[in-house]
């Protein structure tokens, strides 16, 4: 590493919800670590409960000239800032060009896939590492889809098919409201649900589409509903695939889908039936206009988020059946306590952040990646440090 950088890693938009928590949790390691904002007293606010002081940066994505300042100073830009479609472009562009390292929670598929056109060739020419969908998008698909194919891998089978069934309990803050409302607002609702979004090669196989009714699973004995998430992390898992191809690992291209679980017999089904019918409602809403100005008003607004009880109640519990040839062969569990969205999503990123900066691992590859193609071993040994469990076992 490069000793004339000031700085271990940069948190960028760390006045904001999801920010702030990054900023505390990174500030607990032996780092040389920044906040960046573009309000100095929000800094010093969220900087007042760090455990180590950090210091303090101003920036703005309006401002190109700041934004470089800021990337050239640090080994790791950790980008909480969104809406990403917004004002991350900026700092993606810094960081390909100085050949610093990079990663953010967005779920935008849309926006990463310019940035993957415009700034691919840039990044893998200055060495710089950047990981999009560090979050709770994508980090419990890439890992359990991961340790499926490993456990094909071992038992010398071959997965064709993967359903990632999600349990949770979670609260929304206004940044990934922000965001799902400003893809609405720009037309890419339709864009995000091309499964190969993120793939470069248009010959690739493309990906069953998802079940829109409520379906049973016999191997959880439990029905499920369509899960929001789906296209986003669909199209995660397939680059991830796509990637681990072009680098010879020789992977077999697998289908893959999300969906929500809920019980047994007939309460089971009328859950999965409910469910549906609101994410149906809610995709009506952001669609049009009106619908888009309640949310705004009526929902939580940038910089809020669950209060701190509720965040440490919340969960996620994750359980991947890999299939081959329609024989279940694999089930994946993967346990984290704390709200999904609002606190293991932190966790993910700054321990992804904390591997750009160690480099204890040399990423697979330059330019975008994914949390699996880069770091699959090492990270999930640190989220398993922090109280994660994961479990594979045979069918």
């Amino acid at each position: 590493m490069n000793d004339t950088r000031e700085f271990d890693i940069v948190v960028y938009g760390a006045s904001g919800f999801t920010g702030r928590l990054a900023a505390h949790y990174l500030s607990r390691k032996p780092l040389r670590l920044a906040l960046a904002g573009r309000n100095r007293s929000k800094l010093e606010a969220v900087a007042a409960g760090c455990l180590n002081q950090p210091a303090l940066i101003i920036a703005d994505s309006a401002d190109s000239a700041s934004i470089r300042s800021l990337v050239q100073r640090t080994h790791v830009v950790a980008n909480f800032a969104g809406p990403f479609a917004l004002y991350a472009e900026p700092v993606i562009a810094a960081c390909a060009e100085l050949g610093r390292h990079y990663c953010d929670i967005t779920g935008e598929t849309p926006f990463i896939r310019k940035m993957i056109a415009r700034y691919q060739s840039k990044a893998e020419a200055s060495g710089a590492c950047l990981i999009p969908f560090a979050g709770f998008d994508s980090v419990p698909a890439e890992l359990t889809s991961y340790c499926a194919l490993k456990e094909a891998a071992r038992a010398g089978y071959t997965l064709d098919h993967m359903l990632h069934y999600y349990q949770l309990r979670g609260g929304l803050n206004g940044g990934t409201l922000a965001s799902a409302l400003t893809m609405a607002e720009q037309g890419e609702s339709r864009t995000m649900l091309n499964p190969n979004l993120l793939v470069d090669d248009p010959s690739w196989p493309k990906n069953p589409r998802p079940a829109i009714s409520p379906r049973y699973e016999p191997v959880l004995d439990r029905w499920s509903a369509p899960f929001f998430m789906n296209p986003i992390n669909t199209a995660v898992v397939r680059r991830s695939t796509f990637l681990r191809q072009k680098l010879g690992v020789g992977e077999p291209v697998f289908a893959y889908e999300e969906r929500m679980l809920f019980g047994p017999k007939l309460a089971g089904r009328l859950e999965a039936q409910a469910a549906t019918l609101a994410m149906g409602a809610f995709a009506g809403v952001t669609a049009h206009p009106l619908g888009r100005k309640l949310a705004r008003r009526f929902g939580p607004q940038p910089g809020e988020g669950p209060a701190d009880d509720k965040r440490l109640k919340n969960f996620y519990k994750g359980r991947l059946v890999g299939r081959s040839e329609e024989r279940p062969r694999v089930l994946v569990t993967f346990n984290c306590q704390g709200d999904p969205g609002n606190e293991t999503t932190i966790t993910f990123a700054s321990e992804i952040a904390c591997l750009l900066h160690e480099e204890a691992q040399k990423p697979l590859g330059g330019g975008f990646t994914t949390p699996s193609v880069a770091f699959a071993e090492a990270l999930l040994a640190r989220l398993i440090a922090t109280g994660m469990t994961m479990d594979v076992k045979a069918l």
